[in-house]
Parts: C-alpha cells; sequence; structure tokens
C-alpha cells in the first residue's frame, strides 16, 4: 500500500494544485488539507474529536461541551460548512479540516499535534447494513 501511495503523489499533487486554483473558497485553509498549520500544544496532547460535517458538529455540541473542561480537545471535520460551525459553537477549541486521506498526511498531521486518542462522532451509521441480510426486516436492530 506504501509503494501505492508513493506512485500515485505525482497525480495527486496536481489535482490539489487544480482544487486550489479553480476552487477559491478552498484556498484559506487549504493547508489544513494537506495537515499543516501550527496550534499552541498541551503538555500531555490532544483528544482528536472528529465530526464528518455539518450534522455532526451540530449534534455533538453537548459531548464537546462536557469533554472540553476535562481534556484538551483538537476538533476536527471533512467539510467547510462543519469547520465553520465548529469554530462558531467552540471559539476557544482548536478547529481544523482534516487532512486528506493519506499516511504521509495523517501520521505527521498526528504526531505534531500529540494526539494521544481519537474519539469518531457519527450520526448517521447503517446499523441494519451492518447485521447483514434481512436485518431491516424485524423494525429495528437485534
Amino acid at each position: 500500500m506504501k509503494i501505492l501511495n508513493l506512485l500515485l503523489w505525482p497525480f495527486i499533487l496536481p489535482l490539489l494544485l487544480l482544487v486550489y486554483l479553480l476552487w477559491p473558497k478552498a484556498r484559506p485553509h487549504f493547508s489544513e488539507r494537506l495537515g499543516l498549520g501550527r496550534l499552541r500544544l498541551p503538555e500531555k496532547g490532544y483528544l482528536l474529536f472528529h465530526v464528518a460535517s455539518l450534522g455532526e458538529a451540530r449534534a455533538a455540541r453537548p459531548l464537546i461541551e462536557a469533554l472540553s473542561g476535562r481534556i484538551p480537545l483538537l476538533l476536527t471535520t471533512m467539510t467547510l460548512t462543519g469547520r465553520e460551525a465548529l469554530s462558531k459553537a467552540h471559539p476557544d477549541l482548536p478547529v481544523t479540516l482534516s487532512p486528506l486521506d493519506l499516511p504521509e498526511l495523517w501520521i505527521p498531521f498526528l504526531k505534531s499535534r500529540r494526539v494521544r486518542g481519537i474519539l469518531l462522532f457519527e450520526r448517521s451509521l447503517a446499523v441494519d447494513a451492518c447485521l447483514g441480510p434481512g436485518a431491516g426486516d424485524s423494525g429495528g436492530a437485534r
């Protein structure tokens, strides 16, 4: 897999440049997609709290508020609207777009931010699909 990633980089980089040039709305936070940017780091490191998008950002608000007083949180999201919602709801917490799904970006991102744990918040799981064929016929999860 690592070899495949290395072989794909020459094709991925021009595509990233195209996105940067053709999508002005993405420019202000483009470096975040590459896992770049500086944060003030707590001594013990962060718990990375990841929400996919705007819906999850809104749904996770009570949990984020409950945890933020106890442990240092780093909030990440995949979308610009999710980022805006997190920044507005939690101005005292660091918020960033998550890097692209490439190990070459994620590993340095996690290490540089001293991430000591990851909490993934997902609001729409396909429980019936996970349980197998016919699971949805009983009117709920088994």
